[in-house]
């Protein structure tokens, strides 16, 4: 059974190999492979376009945490101004997020390469 797995595996690499292959490749193309949109953008036929109203939100985060210098002391101020995570709805027609900022989405948004390297950078 030993010589049966020999045989699977280098296949089986291949196979994945040739899926992360076609992701990277679809990703330079700039086609976004899925998963929950980035806040300050939308996705229309698979493509990231920027959505200005978010973006503005996203500057805003930036900003403030530039002047700040503290992520809590950022999410008290962002809490207190009632900013939300981006609402959309999911691929099984799911409305989703809404939800008031927590610490954790700020670190994710700051963090974030979209935001950081982009070419298009929306901050």
């Amino acid at each position: 059974w030993k010589l049966k797995l020999y045989n699977i595996l280098p296949q089986s690499r291949f196979k994945i190999y040739g899926i992360r292959d076609k992701f990277a490749a679809s990703k330079r193309k700039g086609m976004w492979m899925g998963g929950a949109p980035l806040m300050g953008y939308d996705i229309v036929e698979r493509k990231l376009l920027i959505n200005e109203q978010e973006a503005e939100d996203v500057r805003h985060i930036f900003q403030r945490f530039i002047a700040l210098r503290s992520v809590t002391n950022l999410l008290i101020e962002l809490k207190r101004d009632g900013y939300r995570t981006k609402q959309y709805v999911s691929g099984t027609n799911k409305m989703r997020g809404g939800k008031a900022i927590t610490k954790q989405f700020v670190y994710r948004l700051l963090k974030n390469k979209a935001y950081i390297r982009a070419e298009n950078n929306i901050c």
